[in-house]
């Protein structure tokens, strides 16, 4: 979506990628170099890849399940052609807000400094691999582990390093 300014655009910008054309038509309405694909959040192909080789690209997902899992397939997809690539999961304000996107932010009254500010803390991002094996012990087990090998998520509850208990 809007190919023609996305390669006319310097390329050293940052290119930002919304999940739909509302999005990118109010994103460059504030200024910045933005995309999406055609067909929603899942649909990004690997033959979209071509105009961000090469770039900075923000991945800015919906606050639903089909914005997350779309922005994480783009990402990964992405990666290995793009000088960087960062992932905004959910914009500051909008966890309560079922589906909400960039327009609804700038809505709230943000801006695109805050927007900058909040992509340079971003890290890169990196696919999560799953462990590649799983220990499983019963919680007596569990509780006879001595304190110092332990590191804790959440202190005494959930162990750094996937030894967790569910009951």
């Amino acid at each position: 979506y809007r190919l023609p300014e996305l390669l006319a655009a310097d390329p050293q910008k940052t290119v930002l990628s919304a999940e739909g054309e509302k999005d990118v038509d109010r994103a460059i309405s504030e200024g910045l170099v933005a995309t999406t694909n055609s067909r929603g959040a899942k649909a990004f192909q690997p033959y979209h890849v071509g105009p961000l080789a090469g770039r900075k690209v923000l991945i800015v997902a919906d606050n639903d399940a089909a914005g997350l899992d779309g922005a994480i397939s783009k990402a990964e997809l992405l990666k290995p052609h793009v000088v960087s690539v960062k992932l905004i999961e959910v914009l500051p304000g909008l966890q309560d807000v079922d589906g909400g996107d960039l327009s609804d932010w700038f809505d709230a009254g943000h801006t695109v400094a805050e927007l900058h500010e909040l992509a340079e803390t971003l890290p890169e991002w990196q696919k999560m691999e799953p462990p590649s094996e799983f220990k499983l012990m019963n919680f007596d087990e569990f509780l006879d582990k001595p304190d110092g090998e332990l590191d804790w998520l959440v202190d005494g509850w959930m162990a750094v390093g996937g030894t967790s208990t569910v009951v």
